[in-house]
């Protein structure tokens, strides 16, 4: 990990599995997002509940449909997804985190990695605009957690036959000479889930007492689970769960299939 003195540069790219700990030390926009990232098949997951923001104001709901499908790939957002200029004389105009990944996607022909970059500079761009315009609400915004993330975006597919998880992070640094900046990260395939809830990551690792609480609760439930579909049930369960501690997070849970040579699959699909 990064000594704490240090900050990551202006579009950083990090690559390991011990640096996804940056992005997890607290909630981002009450979501819990689960990818288990496998080297032939990749199930990425999510809560259905999201928030509206506006200029002065957040509502909730539990309709959101946090996973956007691609050709062979997929985007899920921790955070808040769009904003909605209702007033006249707001500077800020309105965006929407999905649409920027579906146009990225298709601007840059499938390549993943590129999609993710051209994903993180429009959301810059939108977050810089709101600071400008109102630095104390996007500073509320980022102190929901201690790395004063404001919104992650997760991008997953195959490139080359090789499964990908890159994380794009927008965060505030106000000592810097731009204050809304971006961090990649780039995650092989391992048998544990990644997420980006620092609580479900928590339930994953297994190694707290509400973790071995948990993990008792999927040992026993498991048992009744066709082993087929264990590992599906497994990142719905881990969702779940995280709802007991974080009530900001959603109990439906969508999970979305992706393979190499595959059309993309709905294991289960509440609101997309």
């Amino acid at each position: 990990m990064l000594a704490a003195h240090m900050r990551p540069t202006m579009g950083a790219r990090v690559t390991g599995c011990a640096v996804l700990l940056l992005l997890l030390s607290g909630p981002v926009g009450a979501t819990s997002i689960v990818v288990q990232l496998d080297p032939d098949r990749i199930l990425i997951a999510a809560d259905t509940h999201g928030y509206k923001l506006g200029p002065d104001l957040k509502s909730s709901n539990e309709t959101e449909c946090k996973i956007v499908p691609f050709n062979n790939a997929a985007f899920a957002l921790a955070g808040i997804a769009d904003y909605v200029r209702d007033q006249l004389n707001d500077p800020v105009a309105s965006w929407n985190s999905y649409s920027d990944a579906r146009e990225s996607y298709t601007e840059q022909s499938g390549d993943l990695g590129a999609a993710a970059n051209g994903w993180a500079t429009r959301a810059k761009r939108h977050y810089s605009s709101f600071y400008l315009a109102n630095p104390a609400r996007v500073k509320q915004l980022a102190k929901a957690n201690d790395q004063n993330v404001l919104v992650v975006g997760m991008f997953v597919g195959f490139q080359g036959d090789k499964a990908q998880l890159l994380v794009e992070s927008i965060y505030l640094d106000e000592l810097g000479i731009q204050p809304i900046l971006h961090k990649q990260l780039v995650l092989p395939a391992r048998e544990l889930p990644y997420s980006s809830n620092g609580i479900t990551q928590d339930l994953i690792e297994g190694h707290s007492a509400r973790a071995k609480s948990a993990d008792e609760v999927w040992r026993n439930m498991s048992s009744s689970i066709p082993v087929s579909m264990r590992t599906f049930r497994h990142v719905e369960f881990v969702i779940q769960a995280t709802a007991k501690y974080d009530k900001t997070v959603g109990t439906r849970v969508n999970v979305l299939e992706v393979s190499p040579r595959k059309n993309l699959h709905w294991l289960q699909n509440f609101t997309c």
